[in-house]
């Protein structure tokens, strides 16, 4: 894990890699607040590198499933996070 970007108190990013596997591709969690009515908006960004070539091709034919999976994986870290952060 590693620090990429951070500009306090806005926004934080890291990398994520595994270095010991063979098909190790490092993935790149952001997190930004910012002001909003009632409270601080939460947004997290996730980025990752894909295959190329024709181990791209079944990536290609899963995208719908895979983009849902990604969706219901932030929900799940910005409720966490929003439910840290709340006051009792």
């Amino acid at each position: 894990m590693e620090l990429l970007q951070a500009l306090p108190p806005a926004r934080v990013a890291w990398r994520f890699s595994f270095p010991d596997t063979h098909a190790g591709r490092p993935t790149v969690a952001g997190f930004e607040l910012a002001p909003a009515t009632g409270g601080t908006r939460l947004s997290i960004t996730l980025t990752w590198f894909r295959h190329q070539g024709w181990r791209a091709l079944p990536g290609m034919l899963l995208t719908p499933l895979q983009r849902f999976l990604v969706w219901i994986k932030l929900s799940r870290i910005s409720s966490s996070i929003s439910r840290a952060f709340r006051q009792p």
